[in-house]
């Protein structure tokens, strides 16, 4: 079973992009061909394939990427983790090297069904980390299960890489940004009565982190009518 998507020039209605896609017996994509000038070719065209576990274990999960014949890459579950196993979750991304995997280029640890608490980069050597407090606390997000710490870290180094926390108001709404690494990059948003952003400034964030310190660097203003339109817009750079 094949699907193919074309996007027209609406100048001269000639072809201007193709994407062809080919499924198994299950309806799973296994083969994405795409072409950005003209139709799609499927002996010439950049082509990426989709692998699947055989099903013999009573599930035919994703099991690897393929780019155009060049590079490949298997996606594993953590060995001995029967929950993992269970619910199909990726544990790590790695190099296939002949068929067996090779270097582990992501690694992935969650919370419940599907919610990743840590995200790490073996080769550049640095990891995403919602679960930086005290283990099992997970510091990087609140009770709504909103992200308000946003860190990132390099393995052996005590010093952060880049790290952002964010608060929220009651309807959800994010009110402020801080760049805990360069502070003169904060940014605060501000709101109409009906949750639409109308404003945004960047600078660096007050002690109660409702306002910016002096001049802020860049700002914008929105006036929205009730339909959302916009009547009134304003920009400032550097005051």
């Amino acid at each position: 079973m094949n699907h193919r998507f074309s996007q027209h020039d609406s100048r001269s209605e000639e072809l201007a992009g193709n994407v062809l896609f080919a499924y198994n017996e299950y309806g799973q994509p296994t083969d994405n061909w795409q072409s950005h000038v003209g139709a799609v070719d499927v002996n010439t065209t950049a082509e990426s394939e989709d692998t699947y576990a055989d099903g013999l274990a009573g599930t035919s999960r994703p099991a690897g990427l393929i780019y155009s014949e060049e590079r490949a890459f298997t996606f594993g579950l953590r060995p001995g983790d029967g929950m993992e196993d269970a619910l199909g979750r990726v544990a790590a991304i790695r190099d296939d090297d002949g068929g067996s995997p090779g270097d582990t280029l992501a690694e992935y640890a969650y919370l419940g069904l599907g919610r990743i608490v840590q995200e790490g980069y073996p080769e550049p050597e640095v990891r995403l980390d919602y679960d930086s407090g005290t283990p099992g606390d997970y510091a990087g997000f609140d009770r709504f299960d909103r992200v308000i710490d946003h860190l990132w870290y390099a393995y052996g180094a005590s010093a952060d890489r880049d790290r952002y926390t964010y608060g929220y108001d009651r309807a959800s709404n994010r009110l402020y940004r801080e760049n805990t690494i360069t502070s003169a990059r904060d940014e605060l948003y501000g709101y109409d009565g009906v949750n639409r952003l109308t404003a945004f400034q960047r600078g660096e964030l007050n002690a109660t982190k409702d306002g910016i310190t002096g001049t802020a660097a860049r700002e914008e203003d929105w006036s929205l009518d009730m339909t959302g339109n916009w009547p009134g817009y304003v920009q400032k750079t550097s005051g």
